[in-house]
């Protein structure tokens, strides 16, 4: 109203009352359906965004992509906020910016006190990228070995570890129960085949070999691994 008041250079006093009166609630009206309006809207986007899958993904985002300045502006802005995780999230993202920044002891400290389930996955994807940085190799087993426990899909990484500290028999164990749940996957097959020839179970290695140039006949890396196994004596 006060717009349409400036623009036709008048006042609400220079028309009649019946005619002020409507102009008046018609106002009100349109005030209150923006103030209601309004209120919808930041529902939605506080709910949306209170959503700690959606802040998860979005501080994956900001990290990701090193948007450093973005990733701070949020942690100030969940210091303020009610949501559900709210610390653990801020320990999360100082972690991350810490770890940006090379403090790498810094960022151990805080996604260590990091305490949601929903967190874990993450926090322990940190902390191993961090020991295995460090050449931390105990602490960075650890962390791979509850990150197998949470998916069977994340098993190869830490047989992978194992078979790097020389645990072979471990990361044999480990290979197998992975390919015991997927069945086929070429590269985890050919590691721990590899694995095999180290250990001296040539027939092993072979058979699993075989196995992979059966299902993929055109696959060179098996047929160069298989051709590469010693004869036996």
């Amino acid at each position: 109203l006060r717009r349409f008041l400036d623009l036709t250079g008048r006042e609400i006093s220079d028309f009649p009352d019946k005619q002020a009166a409507a102009l008046t609630a018609m106002d009100e009206r349109f005030v209150a359906l923006l103030t209601e309006t309004e209120t919808d809207y930041k529902a939605h986007c506080q709910n949306h965004l209170a959503s700690p899958m959606a802040i998860l993904g979005k501080v994956r985002g900001f990290y990701s992509n090193n948007e450093l300045d973005r990733l701070a502006n949020f942690i100030d802005g969940l210091r303020d906020s009610t949501i559900e995780l709210r610390d653990d999230f801020i320990r999360l993202m100082e972690g991350y910016l810490a770890h940006k920044d090379g403090r790498l002891d810094d960022a151990l400290e805080h996604y260590q006190q990091i305490e949601s389930e929903l967190l874990d996955g993450e926090k322990l994807k940190q902390i191993l990228s961090i020991h295995l940085a460090m050449k931390n190799f105990p602490p960075a087993l650890d962390a791979a070995r509850g990150l197998a426990e949470k998916s069977v899909l994340l098993v190869p990484y830490y047989a992978d570890l194992l078979r790097l500290i020389g645990a072979k028999e471990e990361a044999v164990a480990e290979y197998e129960r992975y390919l015991d749940v997927v069945g086929d996957d070429a590269v985890t097959q050919q590691k721990l085949a590899k694995l095999h020839v180290d250990m001296g179970n040539t027939d092993a290695a072979r058979t699993i070999l075989n196995a992979i140039l059966k299902q993929d006949p055109g696959n060179r890396a098996a047929l160069h691994y298989l051709q590469q196994i010693p004869s036996q004596p």
